[in-house]
This record gives C-alpha cells, structure tokens and sequence, in this order.
C-alpha cells in the first residue's frame, strides 16, 4: 500500500469533473506541469528511508486533495415559477412567496423579430412593481424572451453570425439594467434548419451573461432556456434543432416544459383523441432517461416544469369505447375532435363533488382522474348536450410522486405553470404550495440519501402500459420515502415548516461544515499516521525489508 501512495504521490493527481455535460463514469489522470521557476537539488543518493519518510509525511497533503476533489456542497433546490396573469398589488400580496426561489415573468415578455429588433411593452417594461415584490421576498426575478412567430424565428435564426451576437448583447444589456435577475429564452417550434443560428444565439446570450456577471459580480444575470417535454419523447432518429445536452451546459441549463402531455406512447399528434394525463409520470421518467442517460444532460442542470392546470374532455367519440356509467371509467374517453379545455387546479378538483361523478387515481401516471356521466359543471368546457365529461389534472400525491421522480434523477430544480393555476383558497392548492415550500433537492440528504446517480430511477422499458389494472411498474418513490399521500421528504429532519422560505434554500451549510469537519479528520489522521511511520522507521528499518513492512502494518493496525 505505501508503494502505491509513493506512486500516486510523485506522478499524478486526478482531475476534477467537468462542471457542464456528461458526469465522467471514471475519473482520469492528469499529468502536473513541470515547475521551471524552482531549482531542487535532490540527494545523489538518497536513502529509502529518507525518501519514504518525505512521501509519508505528505499523506496528509493527499487525504486533503482527495477529499477536495469533489464539491462539498451540492446543487441549489429552487422552485421556478411562472406567473402571467398577477397583475394587481392585492394578487402579489397573496403570492406564496415562500415557496418560491425564481420568477419567471411571462406576462409581458421580450419580443424578439426577423431583425433582431427588440420589442417591450411600454406601459409595463420593466414590471417593477413585480421586480420588487420578489427581490423584496428574496426571489430571483427572471423574464421571459419569445419570438414574434414560428416564421420571424426560422429567418431571424438564418441570419449572419454577427447579427444574432449583436442582438444577444443587446438583449442581456436590456434585461440586465432593467434590474432582472435572468432571461429566460423560450423559443419552440424550430425546424432542424435552425439549429445552427439557434444553438449560436443562445451560445452569445451565454457569453454576454457571463461578460456582465464577470464586470459586476454584486449582480449576476442569469440563463435559461426551454425544451418542450415531447422533443425528449420522440425517436432518436429524427433530427432535432434542440440538442439537449449543449444547451444544458450553457448558463443555467433547460427549463423542460413536463405538460401538454398524454399517454406514453400514443401516436404523435393524436393525444387528444383520448383523455388522459397532462404530465404522467412514466412519460416524464421517459423522457429524463432520454435527456440524462442518453444525451448526457447533467441533471443539476435541469429544471422540471409541472403543471398547474388539468384538461377537460368531452368524450363525443366512438361509442363502442365508451362506458356506460356503471362500468369502468379509466382511459375510455375517446373524442371526435380537439375539444378539451384547461383548467385551473381548484376548478378540477371541485367537479369531484359534481352529481354522479366518480374519481379515481392512476399509479401509473400518478395522476387523478373524474370521470361525469352526464357532463361536469367546469364552466366554458362547450358541453350543451350534457354529454359525457373526463378530466385528468394534479394534486398533493401527484405532485408527491413526480417530486420523489426528481430526487430519484437527481434533479434539483421543480418548476410551474403557473402560479395562477393554484388558488389558495383550498385546502388542496395550499398543500401543493407547501410542496414547493419545503422541497428539497438530492443533494440536501433527502430520502435517497442525496444520490444523484440516474440507475437509481427506473428505466423506460419497464413502465406500465397505463392501464388501471395493477401497474407492473411501481411508481418511482424510494422505499424510505413517504406514499404519494403525504408530502416529500425535506431531507433536513426537522418538521418540514420553513419559516424563512426562500431564503431557507440558499442558508443551509450544513453540508459544508460536515465536510470541512472531514477534511480536518483526515488531516489529522494522516499526520498521526507519518508521525508514527517516522518514530519506528529505526525499529523496523523503515520498510526496507520484508519484515520491516509487515512489523510496521501491525504497528498501524
């Protein structure tokens, strides 16, 4: 073993993970750059014991460098937050601000053409009445930048290399004084022939955060960008202009949009044909095994979007697959046209008391369900003949399971659309925020111990087919975490109720101190360990013999 550390000590040490990109499986060696400026006349003939002795006494210095090698903190748990329609002072005020890290505004976006002229709202750019209300709860407040249309991005991402530089400068510039704490870039819909003018546009807004972050370090800019959840779920042979895992190691990485969904599966553009879930949980673990098993997307640099709304449909479609009320009413609500609406959280969750109607919950993508024979009372759901009515959304055990999904990927950013969704006038809706109040990413200790390595979530291929028979697929919670029924484990040990709120999420340095504590450990140990070696290197020869080194390993054990 002393062999080896002498070794290890005079040739490399190993260097760290890259911070963006695939986590390296192994870590390599790297050679040290020979030092020029220091002159070392080593012995002509040094002992072994005087050499040994010099490369034991450094073990301390190793024990430190090892423990270092990793970060002794863990990724930031943030909740980000989508709000487009809170406009006045009393609406602001009844924002759970405590569960909330990050704001994301979507009422007023930045406008972006074909040209790369910038376009704000006059009357409310910036929006600091909002501004304030955030960084006054001490919440980030982010913005978001969209392109006029699906055709002005395809020209505006044509054009010359300079031009979208420019434009990326002068956007960051434009956020960055209005005294926003980041952009959100959220372009969809791109054709493959965008690629390349995309991937540079969002390079440049990148760099241009990175330059402001670097000239005033007291206020850093911030950068994201959005990927729609089904460009993860769509077959690796069809060529994307989103490339997951380079955009993810540019600022602070993707924001994936995990709604708008319906059954694993389904045929592309045919959801709607049938009722069912918005963001199921075996999709979304699809397409996390897709962005970070596959594509190599570091999950520290994922936030996943949640939503706040669920879909009503009217189930007007071939007879043959309807129920009639008394029999099963699971995944047979099949619909003649694009007809279901969304609704807000507490609108879905008060038809369950609607005459006639029945609940029930799918395991397999946790997810509640009502199902209303002869129409629900969700008003604008477009039902005059009282037809049939399914409506699939989210609750406290939903948003439960697909938190645990996130510790299991070791994910530390949940995200929502959006905040209007959840009123808290329910009892229901204020326990989803008290979810985001008390989340707790994978590196704060929670119920899989912090890990974040993607074999502990479950593969794809062993998903159930949605049925609401008993799923072969048990839904992604760890053994000691809590049933969908109760709230997510904080990993902090205390009682969940954080009475600081978002501060909470950046105050906890409990992870540094233990380390710290370690590292001095080992310090220490390793110098008990040389001083030891150097007070029997006369007894037993200093491990130049046989019978030397084992005396001395029996000394030490």
């Amino acid at each position: 073993m002393l062999r080896r550390v002498q070794t290890y000590l005079g040739t490399y040490l190993p260097a760290r993970p890259k911070k963006y990109g695939q986590l390296p499986s192994t870590i390599h060696p790297q050679q040290p750059t020979p030092t020029t400026n220091w002159k070392h006349t080593p012995n002509a003939n040094p002992t072994p014991s005087s050499n040994m002795c010099r490369q034991i006494l450094l073990l301390p210095v190793l024990l430190l460098a090892l423990t270092l090698q990793q970060p002794c903190t863990s990724a930031t748990n943030t909740t980000h937050i989508c709000v487009s329609t809170f406009t006045t002072n009393e609406e602001l005020n009844n924002l759970p601000w405590s569960s909330i890290s990050d704001l994301i505004q979507s009422i007023s976006p930045v406008i972006l053409d074909h040209t790369g002229a910038i376009t704000t709202t006059a009357a409310t750019w910036p929006m600091n009445t909002l501004i304030s209300y955030a960084h006054g709860n001490s919440t980030k407040m982010w913005v978001g930048v969209h392109l006029q249309s699906k055709t002005k991005a395809t020209q505006f991402f044509a054009s010359a290399p300079s031009l979208l530089n420019q434009t990326a400068y002068q956007l960051v510039q434009l956020i960055s004084d209005a005294n926003y704490d980041g952009l959100q870039l959220d372009v969809e819909g791109l054709h493959i022939d965008s690629k390349a003018g995309y991937e540079t546009f969002v390079s440049a807004c990148h760099m241009a955060c990175t330059a402001l972050t670097h000239q005033h370090p007291a206020k850093p800019i911030r950068l994201s960008t959005t990927l729609y959840v089904n460009i993860l779920l769509k077959p690796a042979s069809q060529a994307s202009a989103y490339d997951a895992q380079y955009l993810s190691t540019l600022g602070q990485g993707l924001f994936i949009m995990g709604y708008d969904m319906t059954w694993l599966n389904a045929k592309p553009g045919h959801g709607w044909e049938r009722a069912g879930p918005v963001a199921p949980l075996d999709g979304l673990n699809a397409a996390l095994h897709r962005a970070i098993t596959i594509n190599g997307v570091d999950p520290t640099q994922i936030v996943l979007g949640l939503p706040a709304y669920g879909r009503v449909s009217t189930c007007d479609g071939d007879p043959a697959t309807m129920a009639t009320p008394s029999a099963p009413t699971f995944r047979n609500c099949s619909c003649t046209e694009k007809n279901f609406h969304k609704k807000s959280l507490d609108i879905m969750a008060s038809v369950v008391t609607a005459p006639g109607c029945t609940t029930g919950y799918d395991t397999t993508t946790a997810t509640p369900y009502w199902d209303c024979p002869y129409g629900s009372n969700t008003t604008h759901a477009n039902n005059p003949h009282h037809l049939r009515q399914q409506g699939w959304y989210e609750n406290v055990p939903s948003m439960t399971a697909k938190f645990n999904l996130m510790k299991q990927w070791g994910i530390p950013g949940v995200g929502l659309w959006t905040a209007s969704g959840i009123a808290q006038s329910t009892p229901e809706n204020s326990g989803i925020w008290e979810l985001f109040k008390v989340w707790q990413g994978p590196g704060s200790g929670g119920s899989n111990g912090g890990s974040t390595t993607p074999s502990r979530a479950p593969s794809p291929e062993s998903s159930g087919s949605g049925s609401n028979n008993p799923s072969p697929w048990t839904p992604p919670i760890p053994p000691t975490s809590p049933s969908p029924e109760s709230t997510p484990d904080n990993g902090s040990g205390n009682d969940g109720n954080n009475n600081n709120g978002a501060k909470d999420k950046d105050d906890d340095h409990s992870g540094a101190v233990i380390a710290v504590v370690v590292c001095l450990l080992l310090v220490v140990a390793g110098g008990g360990v040389g001083y030891l070696v150097y007070q029997r290197k006369q007894n037993y020869g200093f491990a130049t013999n046989t019978a030397g080194m084992e005396l001395l390993a029996k000394e030490i054990r």
